[in-house]
């Protein structure tokens, strides 16, 4: 089916640069967009069938991270890794969480130069911190950010938090409007330890 999609998708675009009438650019560019979001839903449901088929692991979370960040062209970005031996217990697709974080600071953010990944202690529970100095996520996005498909964001932050839900660990988006995201997942006890650096 991608390549099917992939093919159509070329075939597409080469009608887009050869149409010159106002109609026929509008539908083509509807089609495009059409294409694009078939594959993007073909690729979630590939990646959303692994969740949870493999047992839940200790994974140390800088790796996570970096292995996340290997995988992304973020060009001038500085990522900023302050998690001093944390290690969670969670789904092996846990570098996806990272990664899709970290994608889309570089997709909606706009203007990100910095992003930071640390932690806070609270109450027995660790709360780790995602956060950059984009532009943020607006009122009206908040409220569907996490629900499948229905913003930008929605196919990959539904993923996330699916992910981080196998070992209890919860996510919600907390930045500022205007001021940078910042996502906060709080892991309970029992699954995140420090080991000594």
């Amino acid at each position: 089916m991608l390549n099917k999609l992939t093919v159509l998708h070329g075939y597409l675009q080469l009608e887009q640069a050869r149409a010159v009438e106002g109609k026929t650019v509008d539908h083509l560019a509807k089609m495009v967009q059409i294409t694009r979001d078939l594959e993007s839903q073909i690729n979630f449901t590939k990646e959303y069938q692994d969740i949870g088929s493999f047992k839940p692991t200790w994974q140390p979370l800088k790796d996570v991270c970096l292995h996340a960040q290997e995988q992304l062209d973020h060009g001038d970005v500085k990522v900023r890794l302050e998690l001093d031996g944390l290690e969670m217990y969670a789904d092996p697709m846990l570098k996806k969480v990272f990664y899709n974080l970290m994608d889309n600071s570089m997709k909606h953010g706009q203007h990100v130069q910095t992003i930071r990944i640390g932690y806070e202690v609270t109450n027995g529970h660790v709360v780790i911190v995602y956060q950059d100095d984009g532009v943020g996520v607006s009122v009206k996005d908040k409220e569907k950010l996490f629900i499948e498909g229905s913003s930008n964001h929605g196919l990959g932050l539904f993923l996330a938090k699916e992910i981080l839900k196998i070992t209890d660990i919860t996510i919600q988006e907390n930045g500022e409007p205007g001021n940078g995201a910042r996502f906060e997942m709080e892991v309970p006890p029992g699954k995140f330890r420090f080991q000594d650096i």
